[in-house]
């Protein structure tokens, strides 16, 4: 390659970058909104087992899944995040950091497995642009869904799975990376299993594995990174009782969700996952209205790029070739099995919407190729980075005042600040109780108050339990439900929703009876002086 085209390359490559670095940076502690209560309990988890010595919002002693909302949550995040929030304290950008670096990251990832297995500097550079301005990828990259890390970690482990095949030891990261995924997100569990599988396999035909001790020890690292996920199934099923080691626990849950995956809807559940391809799944934060997760007109490509995917990758595995389509579509295959097993939406089917990007961005490439027209690959580049500054106008605009507002719990977190460092500093207030409006989760106020781990474990008080998804009634000094038809018949404080309570019984009193007003956007604090 001539130095001034490995100039312009390095320069194409840098320009992306700069566009996927800013699109998931920008304003990250503003938009989307506040945090949501998923982003909370991961981060509160965080909090808990950085300062109350590894112990989780259930008191399990480093846990390998966290019992958050009664039926678990995934937990390398959590672990992940500890080190933002102990750098930075309690904010959402804390728990969205990790989030943000692994996205990005796995885009890097991205170009260096097309290159690698292609050798096509120019499609490399095409689908680390195409999966860069995605906007299933900037909105999954901009907020902390502890589920959403599980993409990014696939990409991780097959980058040095295909690194490995030129140098062995490079299996021994990636088997270390396919271990972290299984604890990114537990939906993903048979999907993983047949994605390893597969590339074993294709690359032991392919003659790129041998039985050396690199393999073997990739084999046992594998091994021994799955052993918590088997035990955690057998605790669950109740084969066993709950394990507590020093250095680990495996919790049984309030509620297992064991029937997310079946076989007894398999037809609903694949035309189901059609549709949110397609369509989305109709939730504001996952899917951007008038946009799509990919911008609604890259279906036909994806369609028309699976037809030479299938084709090259067949013909690789006959010649026993290791080649980029076939790779796409073993990890297209593990995402699809995922998608017929279980009732999805965008966050449950995450991980295909990667190789289904590959797959848009090699279509349009075959297609630009088979015009014959020099440089015509920029017409698709022009097209797209319209379509990504319009879904950017959206995003940062319209979803802001509508979306974000409420599924982020916008200005929570100021209310629940100006409560915590304003008013409970005060020794005036040590006694008083905190009435807090049901709108506002309570892993929120867990997280933003930072609510003594101990304290909550000795007092909280559940409505459902035992429930796959737990409400919290009180805990400690908080109560979370404020009542807006009935009087004020204390001295305690308030922190209510503004649009909710205008013209309330509540509100009525407050104000009859001399509290002070303190307004943080959709939420406002009531309490009274104490002098």
């Amino acid at each position: 390659m001539k130095l001034e085209k490995k100039k312009i390359y390095y320069l194409i490559f840098g320009l992306i970058l700069i566009i996927a670095v800013l699109s998931r940076v920008l304003l990250i502690n503003k938009i989307p909104g506040d945090i949501s209560p998923d982003e909370a309990f991961a981060g509160y988890n965080a909090f808990s087992i950085l300062k109350y010595g590894g112990r989780d919002s259930f008191g399990y002693k480093f846990p390998m899944y966290l019992t958050a909302w009664g039926s678990g949550m995934n937990v390398l995040e959590s672990y992940l995040s500890i080190p933002f929030i102990a750098l930075f304290g309690n904010h959402n950008y804390s728990i969205r950091i990790i989030m943000v670096i692994c996205s990005i990251l796995s885009l890097v990832c991205v170009y260096g497995i097309v290159k690698e297995l292609s050798g096509d500097i120019k499609l490399s550079l095409f689908s680390f642009f195409i999966c860069s301005i995605m906007p299933w990828h900037i909105m999954m990259s901009r907020w902390g869904l502890e589920s959403d890390l599980a993409p990014s970690f696939l990409i991780f482990s097959l980058y040095f799975f295909v690194k490995g095949l030129k140098n062995e030891k490079f299996f021994m990261i990636s088997s270390l990376l396919y271990g972290l995924t299984i604890y990114a997100y537990a939906v993903t569990w048979p999907a993983l299993f047949i994605i390893v599988l597969l590339q074993i396999v294709y690359a032991i035909v392919c003659k790129k594995i041998k039985l050396t001790r690199y393999a073997v020890i990739s084999i046992f690292i594998l091994i021994i990174m799955s052993l918590p996920a088997f035990l955690f199934l057998m605790v669950n099923y109740g084969l066993i009782g709950e394990i507590h080691l020093p250095f680990m626990s495996i919790p049984k849950l309030v509620a297992f969700r064991n029937n997310e995956i079946g076989l007894s809807n398999i037809p609903g559940n694949i035309l189901n996952m059609l549709e949110i391809v397609n369509l989305g799944d109709g939730m504001s934060q996952n899917t951007p209205e008038g946009v799509g997760l990919f911008y609604y007109f890259s279906v036909p490509f994806i369609i028309i790029g699976m037809v030479p995917v299938i084709k090259k990758a067949v013909s690789s595995i006959k010649s026993k070739e290791i080649s980029l389509e076939a790779i796409i579509l073993i990890q297209f295959i593990g995402a699809v099995v995922i998608g017929i097993l279980v009732d999805v939406n965008v966050t449950k089917i995450n991980i295909i919407f990667m190789p289904l990007s590959l797959i848009l961005s090699y279509g349009i490439y075959k297609i630009c190729e088979m015009i014959e027209k020099k440089n015509i690959i920029i017409v698709p580049v022009l097209l797209y980075m319209f379509l990504f500054v319009n879904f950017e106008r959206i995003y940062f605009l319209e979803y802001q005042s509508n979306c974000f507002k409420y599924n982020y719990c916008q200005d929570a977190s100021k209310a629940l600040l100006y409560v915590k460092n304003q008013i409970l500093k005060n020794e005036d207030y040590k006694d008083c109780k905190i009435n807090i409006t049901a709108d506002i989760s309570y892993p929120i106020v867990l997280y933003y108050m930072e609510e003594n781990l101990d304290k909550y474990l000795e007092t909280v008080e559940y409505t459902n339990y035992p429930d796959e998804y737990l409400q919290v009634e009180s805990f400690d000094n908080i109560l979370m439900n404020v009542n807006y038809n009935e009087t004020v018949e204390d001295e305690n404080v308030y922190i209510v929703n503004n649009e909710m309570c205008n013209g309330s019984v509540l509100i009525d009193s407050l104000k009859d009876n001399n509290y002070e007003n303190y307004d943080f956007g959709i939420y406002g604090v009531y309490y009274k002086k104490r002098n």
